[in-house]
């Protein structure tokens, strides 16, 4: 059993580096612990590369969604999330390891909240 954050973070930044594709440009993952959502069952770190974290500068960041979500009774890396809402992807990992309905309807409203809708709204602003 992972006994706290630390010690998970540590995990997550050990199973991603190092990365070959990173180091050919001397930079390597971090954690934006900002970012860090903890749970009941785990946490999930928002990670990208460590120059962007330093400088935020926007040449540097990791493109597209980059989370990894460790479980802390079992200390496994559960995935890394590219897709959706944050909370929606903790919602969905929590209903695939419980099957509870609560967690499923859950899942399923952030989903729609998160990533449909404001997509939705996106199409009907664009000039036509």
């Amino acid at each position: 059993m992972i006994a706290n954050r630390s010690e998970a973070r540590e995990i997550a930044l050990k199973h991603l580096n190092p990365d070959t594709m990173l180091e050919e440009v001397g930079d390597e993952w971090t954690v934006i612990d900002k970012d860090t959502i903890e749970t009941n069952f785990g946490w999930l770190f928002h990670v990208n590369s460590h120059i962007y974290a330093e400088t935020r500068n926007s040449t540097y960041s990791i493109k597209g969604r980059t989370d990894i979500f460790l479980e802390k009774k079992s200390g496994k890396i559960a995935g890394i999330l590219r897709m959706g809402s944050r909370r929606g992807n903790i919602r969905s990992y929590e209903y695939r390891r419980t099957h509870s309905l609560l967690s499923g309807i859950l899942a399923l409203y952030y989903a729609i909240i998160d990533d449909l809708i404001p997509g939705i709204i996106d199409l009907i602003r664009q000039p036509r």
